[in-house]
């Protein structure tokens, strides 16, 4: 959430100076706005395989 923020923040208020349209900024905005979404899949991805594990084992000691 943080990261869309920052990104958010940079795009509204780095986009333009002085000089004009910086599209560097533009890069870095959108950058985190991708890092910020592949992390919260990775974390979802993450969560999903610990439950699977989690359910397994329970699954396991049942059958004993």
């Amino acid at each position: 959430m943080a990261l869309n923020a920052t990104s958010a923040a940079l795009y509204a208020t780095k986009v333009k100076d002085d000089l004009g349209f910086e599209l560097k900024h533009l890069y870095i905005g959108w950058g985190l706005n991708f890092l910020s979404l592949f992390t919260g899949l990775l974390g979802a991805l993450l969560a999903l395989c610990l439950t699977r594990m989690v359910g397994n084992k329970k699954v396991e000691d049942e059958e004993k």
